[in-house]
């Protein structure tokens, strides 16, 4: 082999590595949010959202899905426009079980309908489930 081979060769590795460190650096640089439920006391849930990742999240809605084709969600923040968590910030919500979001009136037919899961949604539309919290809404 030639001189030539083994620089195109070297080549090939240095652009395999940076290609690599680049593809990790973009995976760390957006946005991740964590979020998390556990019970206080005997009937209240509290809901704790972090942001793990370094660009900041716009949360707007705590949403709950009640049946197959009916969701219902409370906006977030003063007037709706959202909480921001830059980041490692956190965001934590506690409410009484048997009240909204748990509970809710079905606009139709008025039965009351139970929370299977629940989720936070940013501004962009993502939806970040709440880990455990169908657990707790059971117990209850």
């Amino acid at each position: 082999m030639k001189c030539s081979d083994y620089l195109a060769i070297a080549a090939i590795i240095v652009s395999l590595i940076s290609l690599l460190i680049s593809a990790i650096l973009v995976f760390r640089d957006r946005a991740r949010l964590k979020a998390t439920s556990k019970p206080i006391y005997s009937s209240r849930i509290r809901i704790t959202a972090v942001n793990k990742g370094r660009r900041p999240v716009i949360l707007t809605m705590l949403c709950s899905d009640f049946s197959k084709d009916y969701t219902s969600g409370t906006y977030i923040g003063k007037e709706g426009v959202g909480h921001r968590l830059g980041e490692k910030e956190k965001y934590e919500y506690t409410f009484e079980l048997y009240t909204y979001p748990h509970v809710t009136d079905h606009p139709e037919t008025h039965d009351l309908l139970f929370s299977r899961t629940m989720w936070f949604e940013d501004t962009t539309g993502r939806k970040y489930r709440i880990k455990r919290i169908r657990k707790y809404l059971k117990e209850r």
